[in-house]
């Protein structure tokens, strides 16, 4: 096996927990919508959201109005739901976090590669110091493209300055793992709530 030199992972439900179910249902009573088509536009517009194409106001009002063009949303309920979605998001997996720290400390780059809005962008960089650990951090709102276009990991991979053969990537969904092993990277399809780093370390011939 190819020596690893860096490990990128996703943030929302690797570096962090499952999205948390009392904001989610927190949006969904915003909206006024039935769960099945909350969720349906949640996902259904969220690309353009995480890409920086729309800002979270536009983004809710698509949510709301099922993507018909009209912008009634208020400027106070666009808020508290953005305001809601980024609390959802924040919680930390401390393990992973954790073996964060100690990769770096065994001299393994690390990197964050995530499809996150900018509003969420925002918040972590100015509340968490624990970002600074990271080699190289890609957000998809700041760079204009999301996962599992292979731009973002081409993106990721060259701030790295290694070879794709020498980074393993760690997402929670098939579709972003597809992507990844499209640009050489090594992959590990992450179980939330699951999953430990020893799984991976043990894999990969990696610090665990």
């Amino acid at each position: 096996m190819d020596r690893i030199t860096a490990v990128i992972f996703d943030f929302g439900q690797v570096l962090g927990m499952v999205q948390d179910k009392t904001c989610v249902s927190n949006m969904r009573k915003m909206t006024g919508l039935k769960e099945d088509e909350f969720h349906m536009r949640y996902r259904g517009y969220r690309a353009e959201y995480d890409e920086g194409l729309i800002n979270g106001r536009e983004y809710w009002g698509k949510v709301i109005s099922g993507g018909t063009g009209e912008n009634s949303i208020s400027d106070m309920l666009a808020g508290r739901l953005v305001n809601e979605d980024i609390m959802g998001w924040l919680r930390i997996n401390k393990t992973m976090l954790s073996w964060v720290k100690k990769l770096k400390e065994e001299g393994i780059k690390t990197a964050i590669l995530s499809n996150m809005p900018a509003e969420l962008c925002k918040y972590i960089y100015d509340t968490y110091s624990w970002t600074e650990i990271f080699d190289r951090i890609v957000f998809s709102s700041e760079v204009g493209f999301a996962k599992p276009k292979l731009e973002i990991y081409e993106y990721c991979i060259n701030g790295l300055a290694i070879d794709s053969d020498e980074g393993l990537f760690i997402d929670d969904d098939k579709r972003n793992i597809e992507g990844a092993r499209k640009t050489g990277l090594k992959t590990f399809l992450f179980n939330p709530g699951i999953t430990e780093p020893k799984e991976i370390s043990d894999k990969f011939g990696i610090p665990g």
